[in-house]
């Protein structure tokens, strides 16, 4: 009886076929990547995102030149060797251009049954969401400036009114 065998077929094709379309249609980068390999997998968007003109340039990229800084890269995996985890991290992040951008990192590192390490994870960007934090900022200082220079007028202009008035009320009296 192979029904059964077809029936596990039918369900590992639909199920390859569901992640597949899942990975390259998300719009987040997807990656696996080693210490030593550097990466392994990385689907349509990580090579979008970074600007790469095909997988075989990403994969073959070092990954150190995906991070702004070396030490960014040796911070990354120092704390995901230590934590096994890590969620929503904002790493200054290089496009194949030399380009920079803000990406926001969660990964995890699976390790299989030699030991060896694996870092699965997922980048999205954020830049748009850094810049306008920029702007909120650079707002709030000018409205602090602006409500400063404003106590500073209306005191100076109290003064200034009331010395006179003061004189006028005495004249008046």
């Amino acid at each position: 009886d192979i029904n059964h065998l077809k029936e596990l077929e039918e369900k590992s094709k639909n199920n390859e076929e569901l992640l597949r379309s899942i990975n390259q249609n998300i719009t987040e980068a997807i990656y696996r990547s080693t210490t030593n390999e550097g990466l392994i997998y990385i689907n349509k968007s990580f090579i979008d995102m970074f600007g790469f003109g095909s997988y075989e340039e990403a994969i073959k990229t070092p990954i150190h030149n995906l991070y702004d800084s070396h030490q960014d890269r040796d911070t990354v995996i120092k704390e995901l060797l230590e934590h096994k985890t890590i969620h929503n991290k904002e790493v200054l992040l290089r496009k194949k251009s030399g380009e920079t951008f803000w990406g926001l990192i969660s990964t995890i590192c699976i390790e299989n049954e030699n030991g060896n390490c694996y870092f699965d994870g997922a980048i999205r960007d954020i830049s748009s969401i850094k810049q306008i934090e920029e702007q909120l900022i650079q707002a709030k200082e000018m409205a602090e400036a602006a409500a400063k220079a404003k106590g500073l007028f209306l005191s100076t202009m109290s003064h200034e009114i009331r010395t006179p008035m003061n004189a006028v009320i005495g004249i008046a009296n």
